[in-house]
């Protein structure tokens, strides 16, 4: 039943919910997930407010707790956001054109994903991210930066 979900008052089936999920976990973007599903663009952008909004406060009550494992992986911003240095090359590496997502997950299943910044990680970073979302007390463990 659908009633007071995000599929409420649609006539679309949910198989093309599914289909629009998988390309947003794919990490395909907007225009891909739209051709894919035969939609137009304006359409996958509502669909993605609609989820934006579903999904909204999900995390604000997980507490990671005991031994804690702490990920982060880094993606560059859509071009148009891509900052530029006076000469009208690009940032290199790590930088400012690159945003920094940190995952965390403890021992008994609880994952937590926030954004960290931009550019490098730094601890001060990741304990910020993480502050509200760990017991005290818990053993943390990092792993290598990963460049994505």
């Amino acid at each position: 039943m659908a009633t007071g979900t995000i599929f409420d008052n649609h006539k679309i089936p949910i198989s093309e919910w599914i289909d629009y999920l998988l390309g947003l976990l794919r990490i395909q973007s907007f225009n891909s997930v739209s051709k894919s599903n035969r939609n137009s663009d304006t359409t996958t952008n509502h669909w993605n407010a609609k989820l934006s909004l579903a999904l909204r406060g999900y995390q604000d009550n997980i507490i990671l707790g005991g031994t804690t494992f702490i990920d982060e992986a880094f993606y560059k911003l859509q071009k148009e956001d891509i900052q530029k240095k006076d000469d009208g090359l690009q940032y290199r590496g790590l930088s400012r054109n690159q945003i920094c997502i940190g995952i965390g997950c403890d021992l008994s299943g609880h994952v937590y994903c926030t954004v960290e910044g931009y550019g490098k990680r730094s601890s001060a970073k990741t304990m910020d991210a993480f502050s509200h979302h760990i017991e005290h007390r818990n053993t943390f463990i990092q792993a290598l930066d990963t460049l994505m």
